[in-house]
């Protein structure tokens, strides 16, 4: 990815990371995880907590969007500072 961005003459500003997943045919295992290990966990809501907030990781002030794609089934997601988008 690094040479097609540096052959087109651009220079990002930010640093961008790429992800490869094996097996999401089973469900988006992999990139839950490292969602939730470098940006942060939306607890699923309970009686007790109706609307749970996010639980920041470390990277998370430093992510300006984030795309997760599937070809294997109907699923997506983005996510900019934190807001989703989809």
């Amino acid at each position: 990815m690094d040479k097609q961005i540096g052959s087109a003459g651009l220079k990002p500003r930010r640093t961008i990371r790429a992800a490869l997943w094996s097996g999401e045919e089973q469900g988006p295992h992999g990139s839950k995880a490292h969602v939730n290990k470098h940006f942060g966990t939306m607890p699923y809501p309970t009686k007790d907590v109706p609307k749970p907030t996010l639980i920041k990781a470390a990277d998370h002030d430093k992510l300006s969007v984030y795309f997760n794609l599937y070809n294997s089934w109907t699923y997506s997601r983005a996510l900019s500072n934190g807001q989703r988008l989809c």
